[in-house]
């Protein structure tokens, strides 16, 4: 595992190697459209694109990090989405996904969640 120092730089580079492992292709980093950014987009073997935001807590106490993907998060990705997909009309179905990661050191677990609308 990584060393999670500069959190959310080091939470996505996780996220990227894990998603990688289950044989997603990246396609962007931090993928920006006017004031929305998506975290990654990756491509599955069946041609989806795939939209990635990644969530990190160093600690629980205060909730899991999948529950900071807020409604209006995903508002604003929708804007970011729509723009991507209008670029690149090759794609034509897409899906949204989180990544949650969670702990420190030897003690960093990763729950990955599928089509989160």
């Amino acid at each position: 595992m990584l060393p999670i120092n500069n959190k959310g730089a080091d939470a996505e580079r996780l996220a990227e190697i894990y998603l990688e492992g289950l044989g997603y292709q990246i396609l962007a980093r931090n993928w920006r459209h006017k004031h929305a950014e998506i975290d990654l987009i990756v491509t599955a073997e069946n041609g989806w694109v795939i939209f990635v935001e990644v969530k990190y807590r160093a600690k629980t106490e205060y909730g899991n990090p999948e529950n900071f993907v807020t409604e209006k998060k995903l508002q604003t990705m929708g804007a970011a989405i729509n723009a991507f997909m209008a670029q690149n009309e090759a794609y034509t179905n897409f899906r949204i996904d989180v990544v949650a990661i969670e702990g420190e050191g030897a003690e960093i677990k990763i729950r990955y969640f599928q089509d989160v609308i």
